[in-house]
């Protein structure tokens, strides 16, 4: 989930409150520290562990928003440093396994008498993690399965020297008693891929949605579903129904297959990549990613007229999704179709008005047509709206030249 949304569903709490002192425990637990908060809601006998994702600043919490009005206990929790809780919580425990014991501890503090954990990403990750330990229920949002994985975010945040107490769940999971269940984006080559290594284990339930990356949290939650999603998490009720659902899980060879071929396409191994994706969308013909990922490929290798055709695949089945109908009106232009790349971008500027590619790809239809004025402005726009992108600096300092040559 994007920083942006998080921060919408974080609340900042001073680890000491009103009233509070150093020494408020529960069960010789301590009740709140800058990783953690216990909120009671008096005769609940459920407790609802929220686990937070990464980049989360002291005292603050994700998930507030949306469990603060569940008449459940609340602990929130989060981790110092992007380490996937290797090392527990801070106030809590040094490791996963004390920081989870202290959770049971404070669990029975509250006199709860089961407990659920949820999170999204690396807390999703915690909330499997420590639920597996607490034979809580479990629901998480894009998890990572196994960490550390080429490309993975783990890989790319996790510091250095983070002793890794537990970086596979998969045999944890292949034991769970309680109920594991694990939204995931089909679109997330890593995500997908994960939740393919335990799609048969018998307590764990994965919903993919079709039209999401890492983002399955932030859709609920902007089409108003996350609460009711959490609320009848808490009280044991059938999860609402995803209308979303997708089926590349029940394609046998598919999550590899596209893992494989993102993965050799970030590292510029054109020929793997093609070939292992040709196998994915073989497989599952559909794929709005899996066809995006090759429409790049085709067009970085000087196949324009297939690039096309996979990015309209990929456009078809998400058009709402702003990378692929960028994408598909700039092969349009490469093509030569630029009257049908113009169409694409101004309908793409309608509804994302802040979108530099279609500026940028404007600009250069424009100065084709030789319409050096409109081919500036769109070029500023551009600039205004990425000024850190070195070619659309450079293109808009070539062209304010020329302008500035012409004759008046």
């Amino acid at each position: 989930m994007s920083t942006s949304t998080m921060k919408h569903q974080e609340k900042a709490f001073s680890p000491l409150m009103a009233g509070e002192t150093e020494s408020d425990t529960l069960n010789g637990v301590p009740q709140a520290s800058d990783s953690h908060r216990l909120v009671l809601h008096p005769g609940a006998r459920q407790l609802l562990v929220l686990i937070s994702a990464t980049g989360t600043k002291p005292g603050r919490f994700n998930l507030w928003k949306y469990a603060d009005i569940l008449p459940c206990h609340k602990l929130y929790l989060r981790a110092p440093t992007n380490d996937w809780y290797q090392q527990g919580v801070p106030g809590l425990g040094a490791d996963f396994k004390e920081t989870a014991e202290n959770i049971r501890r404070l669990a029975a503090g509250c006199r709860a008498e089961k407990i659920y954990t949820c999170g999204s990403s690396m807390g999703g990750y915690g909330a499997i993690l420590f639920g597996l330990e607490l034979d809580a229920s479990v629901l998480a949002f894009s998890p990572e399965i196994v960490l550390k994985l080429p490309f993975s975010r783990s890989y790319k945040m996790m510091p250095e020297g983070v002793q890794m107490t537990a970086p596979d769940l998969r045999q944890k999971l292949a034991a769970a008693q309680s109920p594991v269940v694990i939204y995931t984006g089909e679109m997330d080559p890593v995500d997908l891929y994960c939740a393919a290594t335990v799609r048969n284990l018998p307590s764990v339930q994965i919903v993919t949605f079709r039209d999401d990356e890492h983002t399955v949290m932030r859709t609920l939650f902007q089409t108003d579903r996350l609460e009711t999603t959490l609320r009848e998490f808490v009280e044991d009720k059938p999860l609402p129904t995803i209308m979303e659902k997708g089926s590349a899980l029940d394609i046998a060879g598919y999550p590899r297959s596209f893992y494989r071929g993102w993965q050799y396409f970030l590292k510029k191994e054109d020929d793997l990549a093609i070939k292992e994706l040709r196998k994915a969308i073989a497989a599952y013909p559909i794929s709005a990613r899996a066809n995006f990922f090759m429409a790049k490929l085709m067009l970085r290798n000087s196949n324009p007229e297939k690039a096309r055709e996979h990015a309209a695949m990929a456009v078809a089945m998400t058009p709402n999704f702003v990378e692929h109908r960028v994408f598909f009106a700039h092969c349009l232009r490469m093509t030569g179709a630029l009257e049908g790349a113009m169409y694409n971008h101004m309908k793409i500027l309608e509804t994302w008005p802040d979108t530099p590619q279609s500026h940028f790809d404007l600009g250069q239809i424009y100065f084709q047509k030789g319409q050096i004025e409109k081919a500036r402005l769109q070029f500023s726009e551009a600039v205004r709206l990425e000024p850190s992108n070195p070619a659309y600096v450079k293109k808009l300092e070539k062209l304010n030249k020329l302008y500035l040559s012409m004759p008046r």
